[in-house]
């Protein structure tokens, strides 16, 4: 386990970018799954895919969606339709992940197993394409990919398994394509190198690392973007001050209506 609290700003992420434009040529889930036999067997350029599960803001989804496209660099930002912390059907958050769409990047689903705990496979395939639905009217995009949040749906047993005994004792969850979408858990992205900054910190190498070992070929790397901060803090006061701006700003949309329709806002 690797912990500074440097590691986790804006000015470090963009750092990061630079980094990876000049070691990588950058692909999406869908590149790879449609062609996988090439890019895993291309010896004269590396690749990356660049994936943001959203758990805890679209706000700073946001900032570093702008942080990318101001370095013509593209990726994925996959959102929750049962987050405690943020409500896609907000007019905020809705405006915000629109503006990720019209920056370029492309939108996914976050599927949260632990919601609705272990399913069978019909069951799973009739939730993925409720929540499919749902986002493709909402964002009026289609969702061609989906990430898995939390993927083993047995919260008493979270930790007891690899994901490699995960997908033997859930299959249902880790085949390739399930609902008409990319399941990017699925076997061709578990052949590939693959990096998160789950928790707030790099559990095994350091993200920079990683980027410049040029014996990975092929790299999946998970950013999410509630770790990243414009001034650096622990990862628990990170969650807590995404909390207080939410708090914050919801109370400024209630002063803001009650002042525009000349209510009185008794204090």
């Amino acid at each position: 386990m690797y912990i500074n609290y440097n590691d986790f700003t804006y000015k470090a992420y963009r750092q990061i970018i630079k980094k990876i434009k000049e070691n990588f040529k950058i692909i999406f889930h869908n590149d790879l799954f449609y062609n996988s036999n090439f890019y895993l067997n291309d010896k004269a350029n590396r690749y990356i895919i660049i994936r943001h599960d959203v758990d805890f803001s679209v706000d700073r989804a946001l900032e570093l969606a702008k942080i990318e496209s101001k370095n013509s660099v593209y990726s994925s930002y996959f959102f929750l339709l049962h987050s405690d912390f943020y409500n896609i059907f907000e007019r905020r958050s809705y405006y915000k992940i629109k503006e990720i769409i019209n920056l370029g990047h492309k939108i996914g689903l976050h599927f949260d197993t632990i919601f609705y705990g272990v399913l069978s496979k019909e069951e799973l395939i009739n939730k993925l394409n409720y929540e499919k639905y749902v986002m493709e009217n909402l964002f009026e995009v289609k969702i061609e990919v989906f990430s898995l949040h939390n993927p083993n749906p047995d919260i008493k047993n979270y930790n007891k398994y690899t994901i490699k005994e995960l997908a033997n004792l859930y299959p249902q969850y880790f085949e390739d394509y399930i609902a008409g979408m990319i399941n990017i858990y699925g076997s061709v992205f578990r052949k590939i190198d693959y990096l998160s900054d789950s928790n707030g910190y790099y559990r095994y190498k350091h993200v920079n690392n990683v980027i410049e070992d040029q014996n990975i070929r092929v790299l999946q790397v998970l950013f999410h973007p509630d770790w990243w901060v414009k001034k650096a803090t622990s990862p628990r006061k990170r969650i807590v001050n995404i909390l207080r701006n939410r708090s914050r700003n919801i109370m400024k949309d209630y002063d803001k209506f009650l002042k525009e329709i000349g209510r009185e806002n008794i204090k």
